[in-house]
């Protein structure tokens, strides 16, 4: 295949990752994990703003994500969160893990779009976070709500 072919497939599969997790947050971490490094930069990109750094502990804060109804190769997600920057990494990143959460990766998504919020997906047993009872409680002020949860959905 000559090299001008081989860099339009690439550069087709870079504009069909992000068209995919602009369509459906469900498909993220699918999407992340076939992204090509450029475009897993950009993508863990867009999600470090949704961090508030000033309400992490100081140092680097790892927190894994457990996603129990997707196939296992994508099951486990860690943010890497450091006072300047966020990375997203769906290998193990071998940084001792504070927090982990579990749940769907649909009520993971609902509450990152602010359709549920921590408190609602927490009591419901949707999220269940384990580590210590200080980060557990503390964690959801981490976060906030994907610049599109504003935006009205259709019911």
């Amino acid at each position: 295949m000559p090299a001008s072919s081989r860099r339009a497939s690439r550069s087709a599969r870079t504009r069909s990752v992000v068209q995919i997790a602009a369509v459906s947050p469900y498909a993220v971490p699918l999407a992340i994990s076939t992204a090509s490094s450029s475009v897993r930069k950009r993508m863990t990109h867009a999600i470090g703003p949704n961090i508030s750094s000033w309400a992490v502990p100081p140092g680097r804060t790892v927190v894994q994500f457990r996603f129990p109804d997707v196939p296992s190769a994508t099951r486990d997600w860690w943010l890497v969160i450091g006072s300047a920057e966020t990375d997203v990494c769906d290998d193990d990143p071998g940084h001792p893990v504070a927090v982990t959460v579990t749940g769907s990766l649909r009520r993971v998504t609902e509450v990152w779009r602010g359709d549920v919020s921590w408190p609602e997906a927490l009591r419901s047993g949707g999220l269940i976070i384990h580590g210590p009872a200080t980060l557990g409680r503390a964690l959801p002020r981490w976060f906030t709500l994907s610049d599109f949860a504003p935006v009205t959905r259709p019911t």
